[in-house]
């Protein structure tokens, strides 16, 4: 990740915003879960999530109105099914650290600000074992889910306000 950041410093001439939006998502209830898909979650969800930042800090700290902006999800505010629990704790993890964040790095300038959108249409749970929850879960991402595009819009609203003005949460 270090490595990453760098190379985006050095070809873009420096680093303004830091988008994190990557997530993994595996349901079921937690007597029949695999203990490796919540590590997993967690990894990327939390862990990628700091490590990313932490990389980030020194590069942003000499941006132009520097910015962080963690894409969570509505399930980081409330549990939706009993079976998304996990996935719940990881995004309630993202929103507890956005705040903390915002509060460490506001001295620098840097804001930090959570997107949360609801389902969106995408491929996260294509490879879900197939099964009649998975392909209800997919059908219903399809027929009910945001476009990506419109997060995409969250975000980049977000990160186009004026440089005084910190969105804490935006929910989509």
């Amino acid at each position: 990740v270090s490595a990453a950041v760098a190379s985006a410093v050095e070809q873009l001439g420096g680093l303004d915003a830091v988008v994190n939006a990557a997530g993994v998502f595996t349901a079921g209830p937690v007597a029949d879960a695999d203990p490796a898909a919540w590590r997993a979650m967690f990894e990327v969800n939390v862990l990628g999530l700091l490590t990313v930042v932490r990389a980030a800090i020194p590069h942003l700290r000499t941006g132009r109105a520097p910015a962080v902006v963690n894409v969570s999800s509505m399930s980081g505010r409330r549990v939706p099914n009993p079976n998304s629990g996990v996935y719940s704790a990881t995004k309630f993890a993202v929103h507890a650290l956005g705040e903390a964040l915002r509060q460490q790095l506001a001295a620098d300038g840097i804001r930090v600000s959570t997107v949360a959108p609801g389902m969106v249409d995408t491929a996260i749970a294509d490879d879900w074992p197939d099964s009649g929850h998975a392909r209800r879960f997919r059908e219903r991402l399809r027929s009910d889910g945001l476009a990506p595009e419109a997060v995409a819009d969250a975000v980049v609203h977000v990160l186009s306000t004026p440089p005084e003005v910190n969105v804490v949460e935006y929910a989509v």
